[in-house]
């Protein structure tokens, strides 16, 4: 998230905000594939004690709006695990197209 607040990787970055502080945000990329305009849920997270509240689906709902109209491909990645984040994305109209694994190995610097 830091790197979208720098202006150092992403197309967007959107924050739901209740009584003044951060509660949700959701991150976009944007790219092109074969001459098409692609845009990416990069990353979303809720504060947990507003989870369930309908912040996530407002999020979607605001990428949606925002991108459909010009774009060509609007994707999303999440975990194969998370059972609550796919419904999510399902109920917004996004399908399942593909499962993958993805390696990570976070080494510390210096």
């Amino acid at each position: 998230v830091v790197s979208y607040v720098r202006g150092q990787r992403g197309d967007a970055l959107a924050v739901a905000v209740c009584a003044g502080r951060p509660v949700g945000f959701l991150a976009a990329l944007a790219s092109e594939r074969d001459g098409r305009r692609v845009r990416l849920i990069d990353l979303m997270a809720g504060d947990e004690p507003f989870q369930g509240r309908g912040i996530g689906r407002q999020l979607v709902g605001d990428f949606l709006q925002r991108y459909q109209p010009a774009c060509d491909i609007l994707e999303v990645g999440t975990q194969l695990a998370n059972a609550p984040s796919i419904r999510l994305y399902e109920r917004a109209g996004f399908s399942l197209r593909r499962a993958a694994y993805v390696l990570h190995r976070h080494a510390r610097e210096g």
